[in-house]
């Protein structure tokens, strides 16, 4: 009984914040960006749940950047989580090391820029207009902390940005 009551204030409370930020409308195609961890997991199963209710639709994309030991126990996950939905799903792969070294970037950006990259392929060839991504207070802060040290305008100061344009995409994340 506790563990509805508190799925149902969550779920309310998502609910109400995406409607109130006009994140996800009726007849958008939705990419979730699925990493197979517990935001995007959450994220996934909150918008499939609710796209048949708000006439929208879901697909998956899982970036397997080959990075840690579990790489492909994510990835099996990734597609058994999506079969189970009945979602479309697309796996991609990102050659992480060797474009970080080509770039002279550190692991995170490069994987950050290769699976926006990504990202963004997937929501054209999918025909998606929003790429959907799950983050929690965390991540926020820790993107707020990261742009003082490198620098940052006010912009910056706000954290993550309810939506923004991704680069060679007509798609919009949110």
């Amino acid at each position: 009984m506790l563990r509805r009551s508190f799925n149902a204030r969550v779920w309310g409370r998502m609910q109400t914040f995406m409607r109130d930020n006009e994140l996800i409308l009726p007849g958008d195609r939705v990419l979730v960006a699925f990493s197979a961890g517990p935001d995007s997991v959450c994220l996934a199963h909150f918008l499939s749940h609710l796209a048949q209710k708000r006439g929208f639709t879901v697909a998956l994309c899982h970036v397997n950047h080959g990075l840690r030991d579990n790489a492909a126990i994510d990835e099996r996950f990734a597609r058994a989580f999506a079969r189970e939905q009945g979602l479309e799903i697309s796996v991609r792969k990102a050659a992480v090391k060797a474009y970080a070294k080509k770039e002279k970037l550190s692991i995170e950006h490069a994987a950050r820029n290769l699976r926006y990259k990504l990202l963004a392929e997937t929501a054209k060839k999918f025909n998606c207009n929003k790429i959907a991504t799950g983050h929690h207070l965390d991540d926020n802060a820790e993107t707020v902390l990261l742009n003082l040290l490198r620098g940052t305008s006010p912009q910056g100061l706000a954290g993550i940005p309810l939506r923004r344009g991704l680069k060679n995409s007509r798609a919009e994340l949110v």
